[in-house]
This record gives structure tokens, sequence and C-alpha cells, in this order.
């Protein structure tokens, strides 16, 4: 869902930068380092100091309306989190981040209103979805894929 949007046309016109970041281990730092190559493929960090790089996104990030995704962010401590906040507050209006992750306990760095907490798939719901992106258009799903032989 993530990826479709950040892929929207009306997305793409709205933002002046578009940054997608997947970071196995999303410190701030590993996170700011990323958004700072996307940023500016050219920059190097000035120090490898979190409040260094952490101005040096925050300068480039002013200058732009974007849209920053942290993507399956797996965990992530509260300091780095802050740490993060601080290098995008601040940031031009209009400005948003987008982070998912199938931690539930990120959402208590957030604020309660700014989270969805979306239910998993049961198995038929993920069958169906699978089903529906490989035969699109109501094509006929073949018998040996139905989710009724799936039992057997």
């Amino acid at each position: 869902m993530a990826a479709k949007m950040f892929r929207n046309s009306e997305v793409e016109n709205h933002f002046t930068k578009l940054i997608w970041v997947s970071v196995p281990n999303p410190t701030a730092k590993n996170i700011l380092l990323v958004v700072l190559r996307r940023l500016d493929s050219e920059a190097v960090p000035r120090k490898d100091i979190p409040f260094e790089l952490r101005e040096q996104v925050r300068s480039l990030l002013k200058k732009e309306k974007f849209l920053l995704v942290l993507d399956n962010v797996p965990g992530m401590s509260k300091e780095d989190y802050t740490e993060l906040r601080m290098a995008i507050e601040k940031s031009a209006k209009g400005s948003k981040v987008l982070m998912t992750s199938t931690n539930p306990e990120l959402v208590y760095f957030v604020k309660d209103e700014s989270h969805i907490n979306l239910k998993l798939l049961t198995h038929k719901e993920s069958w169906d979805l699978l089903r529906w992106r490989l035969f699109p258009g109501g094509a006929l799903c073949p018998a040996l894929l139905s989710w009724n032989s799936m039992d057997n």
C-alpha cells in the first residue's frame, strides 16, 4: 500500500522530493546517512557525529517539501526516533514521514492520532489478494489454484 501511494502521480506532483528508505538496522545515523545520499548523491557526511549528520540532513530537508517513507522498520530505540525527529522537524511545510513496520511497539514513539494499526490478513484473505494480483480484471483462476484446493 505504501509503495503504491509512493508511486502515485498525484503524490509525485505534490512533493518536491520523494525518499524511500529501507534500512535493516534502523538507527538514526543509518537512516540519516541514506537520506543524505538520496538528497544529494555527492554529499559527504561532514563528520561521523550524529549531531553533525542531523544538522546536515536538516539543512537539505528544509529546502524541500518531501515525503520520507521508512519502510519495514523492524524496531528503533526511542533515542534514535527522537534524533530522527529532530532532523526532520521544522522542514518545509507540508512535508510528511510514513513509517511502516510489523513491530507494534513503534507506535509508542508516535502521536496516538498519527498511526494506523492494520490487522494481519488471514490465510484466505492473503490468498484472495494474491489471486486478485495474479489474475486481474476477474480472469479465471485455475481450479488447481483455488482456495478450496489448498485444503487438500
